[in-house]
């Protein structure tokens, strides 16, 4: 991690490892804030990453037969406006048109 943190030029990361739930690793290194040591406790903003997390467990679910790209987003949220889009949109970054 240390390394990555170098490599990356990251101020501060929060990392963790899991195998079958069970916590193998967990820590945090540099500063969050100037002179404040970062900590596993931390929570940092995201930002944008949630389109790429959002899309690998969609297509995670496509894989395991969950879910089809092709549903209609009103299949699990009838009252949903717009819920006739299709979660494929959100893999798309297409989705914005909802509102919720």
């Amino acid at each position: 991690m240390q390394s990555a943190q170098r490599q990356y030029s990251q101020k501060a990361m929060l990392f963790g490892v899991w195998e079958n739930g069970r916590v193998i690793a967990t820590g945090a290194l540099g500063t969050s804030y100037p002179l404040v040591p970062a900590t596993a406790n931390m929570y940092f903003r995201i930002g944008n990453i949630t389109e790429s997390m959002t899309c690998t467990l969609l297509l995670e679910l496509v894989d395991r037969g969950k879910i089809s790209l092709n549903d209609p987003v009103s299949k699990w949220l009838p009252s949903l406006p717009d819920g006739n889009r299709v979660v494929g949109m959100l893999a798309q970054s297409t989705s914005t048109g909802v509102r919720l």
